[in-house]
């Protein structure tokens, strides 16, 4: 039996992240192969985008000026 992580209340096992990953995959393959309209492609983006996490701010580096 897997062990269960929290989420905000809600327990998930390790199986279950597995197959949800699997799930993405399988959708960004239907979606390359136009298995969706336009307006279903909407809804399946803005799902898929629930599980990518933001990018990483840069922090602003500064120009070393020459005297």
């Amino acid at each position: 039996m897997s062990e269960a992580v929290e989420a905000k209340g809600m327990y998930i096992t390790e199986q279950q992240v597995k197959a949800v990953n699997v799930l993405l995959a399988a959708v960004n393959v239907a979606q390359g192969k136009g298995a969706f309209s336009l307006a279903d492609s909407t809804a399946v983006f803005e799902a898929v985008k629930c599980f990518i996490p933001p990018p990483a701010e840069e922090e602003p580096q500064e120009e070393a000026t020459a005297s």
